[in-house]
């Protein structure tokens, strides 16, 4: 009878008390229209994965309409963030140090860089990658056609 009872009782409540356990690699939300964003966060610009453009204003997310944005604030939250450098027409990041700041528990940033190696070609692609919790810094070169920012990341243009 105590051994069923155990069994039982192990059946019952192991579930929930798992399912309330936090995990460190938890993914940040994905950020999406309307939705709130933090202060910290005011002037960024992300990208969905269906390429839908938001900027984070006044603590929302709103869809940002520009032709050809560029900024020098951007959030990475999962997948690579591709944008695009100086390298190529119409760039969204502009060549300089840049500083890539974890924004969650265990967050890790890191950068694939894509330059320009001679007219029509582009040269193998470069990583690297910061400890976690750790800013990563990075110089993005003029002739950068893409950049890949990857991990849940406040990546910013130092001025």
């Amino acid at each position: 009878m105590m051994r069923s009872l155990t069994v039982t009782l192990l059946l019952v409540f192991l579930p929930t008390a798992c399912s309330t356990v936090p995990t460190a690699d938890a993914s940040p939300a994905v950020p999406q229209q309307g939705a709130s964003c933090p202060a910290e966060f005011d002037g960024a610009l992300t990208r969905l994965a269906d390429r839908t453009l938001l900027a984070c204003h006044d603590g929302k997310w709103a869809v940002d309409t520009e032709v050809y944005p560029s900024s020098e604030r951007w959030v990475s939250y999962g997948p690579a963030l591709t944008v695009y450098g100086q390298g190529r027409r119409n760039p969204e990041v502009l060549a300089g140090n840049w500083v890539g700041t974890p924004q969650g528990e265990d967050a890790r940033c890191s950068a694939e860089q894509a330059v320009v190696a001679s007219a029509g070609v582009i040269g193998p692609p470069s990583t690297v990658t910061a400890e976690p919790n750790s800013p990563l810094k990075l110089t993005l070169p003029t002739p950068l056609f893409t950049v890949g920012l990857s991990g849940f990341c406040l990546w910013e243009r130092d001025a």
